[in-house]
Formats: structure tokens, sequence, C-alpha cells
């Protein structure tokens, strides 16, 4: 993060205010600050590169690098807290990308994705599940390739099918996502684990709680011996 400040700061100092690698610089901080877990700083810096990126590349044109600040900022919004502004905005990023490259464009599956996070989160799963639903269809020839992307896409799918309370999709679905992400990462990679507790509250849903159980108990002989950011994981499997 400190690097890319200093871009900023560097860009800013070398450049014409309206250059358009200023706002990639403002989006580099907008995505270190997100991955550092300091997301004021992270909205504060995609609201400037959104911002100047329309001014740049035009509001009214559609460009794919106002598009990703739009969403970048979007992500920012939602990881606050503000789940219906960042979803609404990127569900016309979706649009916008779909008029632009067209509809079986990977970037629409990726915006999908997070549109269908930021659905669940506020309460909407049905809505959550077509986007979660559209996003892996549309990553379906990459995920073979890509066992980390096929397992966020899955996951996803299943978080919403656990929100709607169907529990024998959601197991499958997340069993599928976690053997993705065990292949990708490991076995105790956070992701993984996460799936896992998602897992188990779809036995429990199914009313398997000596397998729920299991599946905690596993968890938990991990996230135990865990420090920093991985312990704080375990709290939240252990809830």
């Amino acid at each position: 993060e400190a690097a890319a400040r200093e871009v900023s700061a560097l860009s800013t100092r070398h450049f014409d205010r309206r250059h358009p690698r200023r706002v990639t610089a403002l989006m580099l901080v907008g995505l270190t600050a997100s991955y550092n877990g300091d997301h004021e700083r992270s909205l504060q810096a995609s609201a400037e590169a959104a911002a100047l990126a329309k001014d740049v590349f035009g509001a009214g044109r559609p460009h794919a690098r106002v598009f990703d600040a739009r969403a970048l900022h979007a992500r920012a919004l939602g990881n606050l807290g503000h789940y219906r502004e960042a979803a609404d905005e990127l569900v016309d990023v979706v649009a916008g990308v779909e008029r632009l490259f067209g509809a079986a464009n990977p970037m629409v599956a990726y915006y999908s994705a997070d549109v269908a996070r930021f659905r669940l989160d506020q309460g909407n799963p049905s809505a959550a599940l077509a986007y979660a639903e559209r996003a892996a269809s549309l990553l379906a020839s990459a995920l073979e390739a890509d066992p980390y992307t096929a397992a966020i896409a899955r996951f996803n799918v299943g978080r919403a099918q656990l929100a709607l309370r169907r529990a024998t999709q959601a197991l499958e679905t997340l069993s599928s996502a976690r053997d993705a992400a065990r292949q990708a990462r490991g076995p105790t990679s956070p992701l993984a684990m996460d799936i896992s507790s998602h897992i188990a509250l779809a036995l429990a849903q199914q009313g398997k709680l000596d397998e729920a159980g299991r599946e905690v108990d596993a968890g938990l002989a991990h996230w135990r011996a865990a420090t920093g950011l991985h312990a704080f994981r375990g709290q939240h499997h252990a809830g």
C-alpha cells in the first residue's frame, strides 16, 4: 500500500491532473488499501479514481477503465456495509460492460459475482443466486484451468442457495467449491475453511447435526492453532 501511495504521489507530481496514469495510480491505492483492510482509505481513493476516470475518458462514453474504477468504488462501498448502493452500481457496470464487450465477456462474470455477494449481504438471496449462477456459467470454460476462480464462483452460488434454504443443492455446490479451493490452495487455506463452515450449516439445515458438528470440530482444530487474521476467521467459523 505504501508503494501504491508513492506511485500516486509521483503521478500527481509528474503528470497532468487528467493523465490516465493518475487514474491507474489511484486505483492501485484503493485496491491495496482494501487488501490491507483499510476500507475507508479504499473508499476515498476509489471514489477519486472513479471521478477522474469519468473526467479523463468521458462519463457518457463507455470505456473499460471507467468500468474498472466504478467497480472498485462499488466494492469499497460494499466492504463498508453499503450493500444496496454497491450492488446497484455494479448492476449498472455489468450492463455497461455487456454493451461494450458483449454478454459473454469475462468482465461480466467477475462483476456479476460481486453483485451476487452484495445482494446476498443486502438480504436479497434470489437476486444474488441469479447473478452467482450467471458468473459461474460464464466462467465455466475457465474453471478447470483455474480452480481458485472455480471455488469462488461456486461458493457464491452455494451461499445464495443456503440463504434460500435449498440445503441439498447448497451442499452439492459447496462440496464442489471446497474441492476446487483445496486443489488451488490446500486443505487448510482460508477459502477452503470458510466453505467448510457453510457446509456445516447446509448439513445442519438438513438436520444432520452430528455431521455438521464434525465439520465444525475439524475446522476448530486448525483455527485454535492459528494466529492473527487466521484466528479472527476462526472465530467466524466457530460462530
